[in-house]
């Protein structure tokens, strides 16, 4: 059974949810109560790993939550819930909104990852310059970068949740 920690905290009608661990077969997520919330706020930089049993016990978390009429927002998405959501239908709630994501990127000159923190609004837009994403200058030695990652995949996340 996996590590899968979440903390929640309700602000008025705004339930602020943190994930933090992997998302796999035997993962708890708790059933929240969703009485007078109106926004899921969800912090995903703790999510380290998703596999497919975690995908279905994520649809089904995320399929209540939006039953219960609710806007979800999700921030610092990583690379790994890009993937998902643009292979798996529905993975993301009707309306749900990214508000900040990560972008994997590597540098062949010094053979450095990083990943490059987007926030919705000032980094990308629902129409986001893809020019932009292709490459981005490496922060450890300034050189161009290259996405390492499906463009396709940002772009398509950035137009349907941005």
């Amino acid at each position: 059974m996996s590590i899968l920690k979440v903390t929640q905290q309700r602000t008025g009608g705004t339930l602020k949810a943190k994930l933090d661990g992997e998302i796999i077969d035997g993962s708890l997520l708790p059933e929240p109560d969703l009485n007078g919330v109106t926004a899921v706020e969800m912090d995903l930089d703790g999510v380290r790993y998703l596999n497919s049993s975690g995908a279905r016990l994520w649809l089904l978390w995320t399929a209540r939550l939006a039953k219960g009429s609710v806007n979800i927002v999700l921030s610092r998405v990583r690379p790994v819930f890009i993937r998902t959501l643009t292979t798996i239908r529905d993975f993301l709630p009707q309306g749900s909104k990214l508000q900040s994501v990560y972008v994997p990127y590597f540098c062949e000159s010094c053979n450095a990852n990083y990943d490059r923190f987007m926030v919705n609004g000032q980094d990308f837009t629902r129409r986001a310059d893809l020019a932009d994403l292709q490459s981005h200058k490496c922060p450890k030695c300034g050189k161009p970068t290259e996405i390492d990652a499906l463009i396709e995949s940002y772009a398509y996340a950035f137009e349907a949740f941005g």
